[in-house]
């Protein structure tokens, strides 16, 4: 019975309750019975539906429908071709939870970076959370170390939760962890269909509205200047998503989108480079350029001037992180605010309510992205895109 006991296992007294139970509660009263049991784990496989249903003398489908409860509350999951499986084992006896995470947060490091900001906010939700959480982040050395994945799945015995960044070394961890049964939370979407158990900013709306700006304004010669590639990121295929369905049916027609892929993320010299080719084709030169990253925007920009093209006047350039800028070549960029620390923060509300549910999956929770600087759009498009131009970050 794969860990699971017959009912005939169990005390007299228990049994005859069982027996004389309605069908759908004697289900329910078995499992309940189960998931007590001390010896009982994360990820324990359930018997299969008929197998379970012989046992307990009722039909298949009181079973199926009892199971669809328990996975409404967040007691079990199912691997369609692998089974049914338990996730919430006993009650963390310590009362201290650990989380696991895929990225160092040093405390000497300098947070300033985009994952930096967002462990901030993580950081500043656990001292603030009901409950008492431990945070468990490999250290810098690990994280850009090719031991990353190893690392992350040798701490699955000993955690009760993951928190997953999207970095592409650590891909199908979260199924590690589920199967083991511990609590996983992403930053961002694992994908676009995701409905539970993520925070992330709104990159769809956000790129949305910069291509519905740019088609109003009459900019038709748009390129999307990407990174992670569209392959490899959930943001980056909704940046474009956005981008597209503003830009609307006149794409492919007299508005003409291009896309220019890198896998170096979001640095100044990258952008650079892509801004003197830009400048080096002046007939097919866009008129409108957008970065996922802000360094990347600061570089385009960089190579356009030094070329003798006026932006925004002759090309509009728009950044999608909302960096701090002070010591750049371009501190007003016209750039989309992440909310780095409320995403950070709001990961650890969502942990703390599933914990209390006995880890029932919790809506994912996308967070507006407003636009701040301005000196790189024109003024009617600062208009549309509500540019907050005194907004400091």
């Amino acid at each position: 019975m794969n860990g699971v006991t017959s009912p005939t296992d169990q005390r007299g007294t228990a049994k005859l309750r069982m027996i004389h139970a309605r069908p759908t509660e004697r289900v329910r009263q078995y499992l309940h019975s189960e998931f007590e049991r001390p010896e009982m784990s994360a990820g324990t496989r359930l018997p299969p539906l008929r197998t379970l249903a012989a046992h307990l003398g009722v039909g298949v489908t009181t079973v199926q429908n009892v199971l669809r409860d328990f996975t409404r509350e967040g007691r079990i999951r199912t691997e369609v071709g692998n089974g049914t499986f338990l996730i919430s084992p006993q009650a963390n006896k310590s009362g201290v939870f650990k989380i696991a995470l895929n990225m160092h947060l040093e405390q000497d490091a300098a947070l300033d970076g985009w994952g930096l900001n967002i462990g901030a906010g993580i950081l500043s939700g656990t001292l603030r959370a009901r409950q008492s959480l431990h945070l468990m982040s490999v250290s810098k050395q690990i994280e850009e170390s090719a031991n990353l994945r190893e690392a992350l799945r040798e701490q699955i015995p000993h955690t009760d939760g993951v928190i997953l960044f999207p970095f592409e070394r650590t891909f199908g961890l979260d199924a590690e962890y589920e199967r083991a049964g511990k609590l996983v939370l992403h930053v961002n979407p694992p994908s676009e269909t995701a409905t539970m158990n993520f925070v992330s900013a709104d990159y769809y709306e956000a790129s949305r509205l910069v291509g519905e700006t740019w088609r109003q304004t009459g900019r038709r010669r748009i390129l999307l200047v990407i990174a992670p590639s569209l392959r490899d990121s959930v943001s980056s295929r909704l940046r474009y998503a956005g981008l597209v369905n503003g830009l609307g049916a006149a794409v492919g027609g007299s508005i003409a989108l291009k896309v220019w892929e890198t896998t170096d993320w979001g640095f100044e010299p990258v952008g650079y480079r892509v801004g003197q080719q830009i400048v080096a084709d002046r007939e097919g030169m866009p008129d409108a350029v957008y970065c996922s990253g802000d360094l990347l925007a600061v570089g385009v920009i960089r190579a356009l001037r030094e070329g003798g093209v006026k932006v925004p006047e002759q090309v509009s350039v728009i950044g999608g992180t909302g960096a701090p800028l002070m010591h750049s070549p371009c501190p007003q960029l016209t750039r989309t605010r992440q909310p780095c620390e409320q995403i950070g923060e709001e990961l650890v509300a969502m942990l703390c309510r599933r914990i209390e549910s006995n880890g029932a999956p919790a809506p994912g929770k996308y967070l507006p992205s407003p636009f701040v600087g301005g000196s790189t759009t024109r003024a009617e498009e600062n208009v549309l895109l509500k540019v907050d131009a005194a907004s400091e970050l």
